[in-house]
């Protein structure tokens, strides 16, 4: 039967006795808290050896997709993947237990990863075999993938609404876009529950072992993408190549595959096969993506498994309910009661007909809508319970006020990298062809993040912030978090000046053969990126990471999962942000993107310097909004934490 919650009824079932396959034995928490952290060291790996070379894969031969057009998809795989953190969370709570939830999105997350070895080795099909789309029988996994499908699977320069040339028709739209749902629905859960299912597992152990996982869990984090970035975006990129024979001349005998095109065609070398060959050559992307995107798939497999088999080790904690449920409930109740106190003081002509309650509501000065849940006021909640979902409220607009320092934040999977691949990135010539060159991944530009993060993060941590504190100078979370926002904001901009300079130094152009698609590129190094990316990992050492702090200890225990899945899907909800707004300033008539007939999304015929100087403005804007939030949210801590000296707060029952 339904009983009415008291002051110290808890509004969810009791977890002491929702827990599976306990033991005490300290040895079987800790070989468990190693299968986590080896399961997300390989879930990372895969998600960042997707995503590093993410749009030169799109642009690569024959699939054509224009530049902002690989860009969007980009932020919408980001995107949706951080969104999903959320709404996985609140499933691992509500509908399966937290290692069911795993299993199974994980399964989820290998199915949408496994479509882009297939996709790439079709690639590698069609250009080895040397069909034409004209000529295309429908034979060849590419045409059968991509070419033979609806509309929404082809799209041309009308159905963009831009300016591109008539034979550079795009391919596979539908087949990414379900393998970048796929991938996302299954990312999203994953991530949400993985780091508070290894927490179970070590929680009895005390508060100092919990701790050191979570600073191993983060190293982990940091060891998939660094392997992700170095090694496996080296493999997209680079490829395997032998170099000691010419590329052949094309000639009118022999069926020559479509090159995506950045510029003019490159003039044939003065030695060359006449013969057709299928050695790699220049237009050819070789099995390097292949390769590369087979490293994802595996690292999850052996993920799921290893996983699935410490099962017998785990803490397993039965789903009890999501606390999202009840913080609706407490809502939906003080709403209501808000709603009939104001009917009834509008039908009262005389303050002597108010109740007993209504006469103390007029006495508080700092009520607000949610206080009408509450037992004392006539609610049905006890005090703790809505000031926990008050808690909510606090701390929501601080995350909105971050939404476009994610924005920025993802340049570096996305504009940063277009830009890289737009710029010299040949180091020395280590055989007889262009193709056989060392070519330095543009991907590598974001292990600079990567490696400023691992030498920041314990040099703040226990040199910096100790001395400032020792001097009197402490540096709060949310003085941290603006700090962030200003190198956030100098990144973009030094892009936008290095842009300028790029384009200055592109006449003449340098040609460069980057598995198979030619760019014209900028005779400046990719090694100019360098600060820009060094500025964001600066930025991430004080905004995300101050960040993540302030969501953990400022929200209430009760609510710490909901606050953090929050805190990260507001991040996603910037890198969608950052997909609408490339589309918008893509329109023909804005001319930023570089929309014209003699190139294919090119940078060098845009002005992507405005777009960066427009990130830049809106960081600046979003700084002040920031700080406007932040003085307020000081502001209601302060009245809120006064008025708790007077007034007693009893404990939420979430939290038992």
């Amino acid at each position: 039967m339904n009983r009415r919650p008291s002051e110290t009824t808890s509004l969810l079932l009791n977890r002491a006795n929702s827990t599976q396959n306990i033991s005490p034995r300290p040895w079987k928490r800790k070989c468990a808290c190693v299968i986590v952290l080896v399961v997300e060291m390989l879930e990372r790996l895969a998600f960042y050896s997707i995503i590093c070379n993410f749009v030169l894969f799109l642009n690569l031969n024959p699939m054509h997709w224009s530049t902002v057009d690989a860009v969007t998809a980009t932020f919408i795989l980001v995107g949706f993947a951080y969104v999903m953190t959320f709404l996985g969370g609140i499933f691992g709570d509500m509908v399966l237990s937290r290692f069911s939830t795993i299993a199974l999105f994980l399964f989820m997350y290998i199915l949408g990863v496994s479509f882009f070895p297939v996709l790439a080795w079709a690639q590698y099909n069609w250009n080895v075999t040397g069909i034409s789309a004209d000529d295309c029988d429908g034979s060849g996994i590419f045409q059968k993938l991509c070419m033979s499908d609806p509309w929404w699977n082809n799209v041309n320069s009308s159905s963009l609404s831009v300016e591109m040339p008539a034979d550079d028709t795009s391919h596979c739209y539908g087949v990414v876009y379900t393998a970048i749902v796929l991938l996302a629905f299954g990312m999203g859960p994953v991530k949400a529950n993985i780091a508070q299912f290894g927490a179970d597992q070590i929680k009895s152990l005390g508060r100092d072992k919990t701790r050191t996982f979570f600073n191993w869990f983060y190293w982990m984090v940091n060891i998939g993408a660094f392997i992700g970035y170095g090694g496996v975006a080296f493999i997209q990129q680079n490829g395997f190549k032998r170099c000691n024979y010419p590329p052949p001349c094309p000639t009118s005998s022999s069926i020559t595959p479509l090159v995506n095109v950045s510029a003019p065609l490159v003039t044939p070398p003065t030695e060359c096969i006449t013969s057709l060959t299928l050695e790699p050559r220049v237009g050819v992307p070789d099995l390097g993506f292949f390769i590369g995107y087979l490293v994802p798939v595996v690292s999850l497999l052996f993920a799921l498994i290893i996983f699935i088999a410490g099962h017998s080790l785990y803490n397993i904690k039965a789903p009890q309910g999501s606390v999202v449920i009840n913080v609706s409930k407490v809502i939906v109740e003080a709403l209501r009661n808000w709603r009939q106190r104001n009917a009834r003081r509008r039908r009262e002509s005389q303050p002597t007909g108010q109740s007993e309650v209504e006469n103390s509501l007029d006495l508080s000065e700092h009520l607000d809508v949610l206080d009408m849940a509450k037992i004392r006021f006539g609610g049905s909640f006890p005090c703790g319970t809505v000031e926990d979902v008050k808690a909510i409220f606090r701390i929501a607009p601080i995350f909105l006020a971050l939404i476009p320092y994610w924005l920025v934040y993802f340049q570096m999977q996305s504009t940063y990298l277009v830009q890289g691949l737009h710029m010299k990135i040949n180091l020395t010539t280590m055989g007889t062809t262009p193709e056989c060159e060392f070519k330095v991944p543009a991907a590598w530009l974001s292990l600079v993040n990567v490696v400023s993060l691992l030498i920041l993060l314990p040099i703040m941590d226990r040199i910096v912030y100790p001395w400032l504190d020792k001097r009197g100078f402490n540096l709060p979370m949310l003085d941290r978090i603006s700090l962030g926002m200003v190198f956030a904001m100098l990144s973009v901009l030094l892009a936008a000046v290095i842009e300028a300079f790029r384009k200055e130094h592109n006449n003449p152009a340098f040609l460069q053969t980057i598995d198979g698609t030619i760019y014209n590129a900028s005779s400046v190094s990719i090694f100019f990126q360098v600060p820009q990316y060094f500025l964001i990992g600066v930025s991430e050492v004080f905004t995300s990471v101050a960040g993540l702090e302030f969501a953990y200890t400022k929200a209430p225990r009760s609510l710490q999962g909901l606050i953090m899945g929050v805190f990260l899907a507001m991040s996603g909800l910037g890198a969608l942000l950052g997909g609408v707004l490339i589309r918008l300033v893509s329109i023909p008539e804005l001319g930023w993107m570089g929309y014209r007939k003699v190139d294919f999304g090119n940078p060098n015929h845009g002005h992507w310097e405005y777009y960066f100087f427009l990130l830049a403005g809106l960081q600046f804007v979003a700084l002040l909004v920031y700080l406007a939030v932040a003085a307020r949210y000081k502001r209601k801590e302060l009245i809120r934490q006064t008025c708790e000296i007077n007034v007693h707060i009893d404990t939420s029952p979430f939290s038992r």
